[in-house]
């Protein structure tokens, strides 16, 4: 039988109206003679998943009826899920979800599909017939391939060590007053009360305090970042107008919306006893987020802490790695240096660790694991790509771009590393060699989708706006219903707007992905360059002045209001515009002045 259920939270904030048809697993347990006991509780280790981070992403490396897939460790979401075309590698049967089954979030509104994977392969355990919703073309950027959510990770009480590349999970009997964090030896451990968890609302949430004032957390180890929801900001006087306030760039959930973000100063963050002082956070603008959740602690903080989920006890146990507590893509903070690998350490093991140690910005750490990585198997061509991405973060660009020419001429179809160094060689006016690069790699991974839409932004960002515009033609033309068609017509809008060709389908561009995804800066901005060049200056003003109030800070969108001010004939405030961007960015004005919209 099948009854339809409230709604259910996805990661970041996504809601999920779900039939609850075989919502949870029956796992089969096998001991795998990993115990550990203090007194009565017994806990028994059932099933250990390494973890390899990509960026801020913690993925899982499993099998689908055979087919290796990488999933996203995900303890936002309250199921699990597989990209189409993941799906379609795969082999699966995919049909349509059942009838009012809707995934809403930060990205908007869809309608997934489900399919049945019959042998579920993961860590050591094979789970067989495991349910999955298929959905998200998003999820297919970067080689993943979906998430592992709750529907198995709460198969049994879960530590969580993103910083050694590893989560289990546990059965445990006896344990209802003991301190879980077994590995903690002499340091200080965190204890949270965790809210009751269900089928409706399995999320984990707790009390944490910003500036002294209670918020609910609510632990997503999906979510790339940690973000403090606008309205709750808003509640302790912080707005993006709030001294101090810098922008923090687009983000995205399920679906095809991107909203805008703010870097903030605060006070203090305390969890338990743990206090961070003089920090900041992400704001975001989350429309869809549990009950009274005021902020999500995500990728970043799972891997400055080491974590027990015990839904046994409903509390959550945490001990302090060292490092920046959120990564705010601001390298301020000083990280602690991990101590080095044994000497039994593997090549993965070491990776796997210093891909952890990158993701929180470390990077002499990352550097020297991946080194060892590499001094192990130096036939791998991943560890030398890795490493030299490492080394290019650190500034040490020549030594960056040798390690990528080594890992190429180990594997000369390694996509990631042609896409790296195309990128490097566009910034570096090899423009031949850029696409030359970029077209290997998109044919060595065709279903890899974004590879032309990173290609055509890279185009864009260097001001090469005909060929950012063939590229987004041809993607836009093969793609019609893939959920990322609206970024790419916005970004196809800026471009017509720049070289000031296509005006009339440049602002339908603009206007349909406003429409479809979301009111946000980029977007704003977009249509407002395009309303510069038809010369609607009142319409250009506004829309300048609605990205300037979310992002007070844009010194291109100040100037480009300047542009529209003085050609209206508002010659004091225009100049009171270029002269306050030209203060914050003092090259911006050469953006303008190279497509011939500026003096």
């Amino acid at each position: 039988m099948c009854r339809r259920d409230a709604a259910l939270h996805d990661q970041g904030g996504c809601v999920v109206t779900v039939c609850m048809r075989q919502i949870l697993l029956a796992a089969a347990t096998v001991l795998l003679g990993t115990g550990i006991a203090t007194a009565a509780c017994k806990m028994q280790q059932e099933l250990v998943m390494p973890i390899t981070m990509a960026g801020n992403q913690p993925l899982v490396t499993v099998n689908l009826d055979g087919m290796q897939a990488h999933m996203l460790l995900d303890t936002g979401s309250f199921f699990s899920f597989v990209s189409p075309e993941a799906a379609r590698r795969a082999g699966l049967n995919v049909g349509r979800a059942p009838e009012g089954l809707m995934v809403e979030g930060v990205g908007g509104q869809l309608r997934p599909d489900e399919a049945t994977v019959r042998k579920f392969t993961i860590g050591s355990q094979t789970l067989h017939r495991v349910d999955l919703l298929v959905y998200g073309d998003r999820f297919s950027a970067n080689g993943v391939d979906g998430i592992v959510g709750q529907n198995i990770l709460r198969l049994g009480d879960i530590e969580i060590d993103l910083a050694n590349g590893v989560a289990k999970l546990f059965k445990d009997s006896g344990c209802e007053h003991a301190n879980l964090a077994y590995w903690a030896g002499s340091t200080q451990v965190g204890v949270l009360d965790i809210l009751p968890t269900d089928l409706s609302r399995p999320q984990i949430v707790a009390q944490a305090q910003i500036n002294g004032s209670n918020i609910q957390v609510m632990f997503d180890s999906g979510a790339g970042g940690s973000s403090l929801v606008l309205h709750s900001a808003e509640k302790l006087g912080i707005t993006p107008q709030s001294p101090g306030v810098i922008p923090g760039g687009l983000v995205r959930g399920a679906g095809s919306a991107a909203r805008d973000s703010w870097i903030a100063p605060f006070k203090s963050f305390k969890l338990d006893s743990e206090e961070t002082l003089n920090t900041h956070l992400r704001i975001e603008d989350i429309k869809r987020l549990p009950k009274d959740v005021d902020m999500l602690l995500g990728a970043d903080f799972f891997l400055s802490h080491h974590l027990f989920i015990a839904y046994s006890q409903r509390r959550l146990f945490f001990t302090y790695n060292g490092g920046p507590v959120f990564d705010l893509h601001v390298r301020g903070a000083t990280s602690s240096t991990p101590s080095s690998a044994p000497s039994s350490a593997s090549a993965t093991d070491l990776d796997r660790r210093a891909q952890a140690s990158e993701a929180r910005g470390d990077l002499p750490a990352a550097i020297a694991d991946f080194g060892g990585a590499i001094a192990a198997e130096p036939a791998n061509a991943r560890y030398h790509l890795d490493r030299g991405e490492a080394l290019a973060r650190s500034g040490q660009i020549r030594q960056g771009l040798a390690d990528v020419n080594d890992a190429l001429r180990l594997q000369p179809d390694l996509t990631d590393a042609l896409m790296f160094r195309a990128a490097i060689r566009i910034r570096n006016g090899n423009l031949d060699g850029a696409r030359a690069d970029f077209a290997t790699a998109e044919t060595s991974a065709p279903g890899r989708y974004e590879l032309p839409l990173e290609e055509a932004g890279a185009y864009t960002g260097t001001g090469r706006y005909p060929l950012a515009l063939e590229v987004l033609n041809r993607w836009i033309a093969a793609h019609p219903y893939d959920e990322r068609r609206y970024d790419a017509l916005s970004e196809r809008c800026l471009v017509r707007g720049m070289l000031g060709t296509q005006l009339d389908a440049a602002l339908s561009d603009c206007n349909t992905a406003r429409f479809n995804a979301s009111t946000n800066s980029q977007v704003l901005y977009n249509r407002g360059i395009v309303q510069l060049r038809r010369k609607e200056y009142a319409k250009a003003i506004s829309d300048f002045t609605d990205v300037i109030k979310l992002q007070p800070r844009l010194a291109r969108a100040i100037y480009a209001r300047g542009l529209a001010r003085n050609a209206k004939g508002d010659k004091a405030g225009g100049d009171a515009d270029l002269q306050a961007a030209i203060a914050m960015q003092p090259q911006v004005a050469r953006l303008f002045r190279d497509v011939d919209l500026g003096p």
